[in-house]
């Protein structure tokens, strides 16, 4: 696949789209279950192909700065992707990659329509949860 075109091609959109995002160097492991069943939702909802989230674009201006953040990292001793896999029902298929733009280091979650279902994240669900028992 070619991500560098892809990349391309959408930061010349004016504004991010409920099926693509951008971050500079942003992590945070529950709210990144969140976003993936989010993107997966509004791609499936949306009739889009696919739904990308980038690392290394800034979200004003959509330029290419590069990041710091790696998604080889652990979570309590688990490994990013397998935690995200744990919290994420129904299970998907997603991807990480890295690739150079501009001399900058991208990375990207990359997730395939054909691959995609309506889901949510097992944290999310639990949020409403305990909203649900306030109310």
């Amino acid at each position: 696949m070619n991500y560098i075109s892809i990349l391309e091609d959408l930061i010349k959109r004016d504004f991010e789209t409920s099926w693509f995002e951008f971050k500079e160097n942003w992590f945070n492991a529950d709210k990144l279950g969140e976003y993936i069943s989010a993107l997966s939702n509004s791609a499936k909802v949306n009739g889009s192909d696919f739904a990308y989230f980038f690392w290394g674009i800034s979200d004003e201006g959509h330029e290419i700065v590069g990041t710091n953040f790696d998604y080889n990292l652990e979570i309590n001793h688990e490994p990013l992707e397998h935690y995200l896999l744990r919290n994420l029902y129904p299970h998907i298929n997603f991807r990480f990659d890295e690739f150079k733009c501009n001399g900058k280091r991208i990375d990207d979650l990359y997730l395939n329509q054909k691959q995609l279902k309506i889901f949510f994240c097992k944290i999310l669900k639990l949020f409403l949860n305990k909203i649900s028992l306030k109310i």
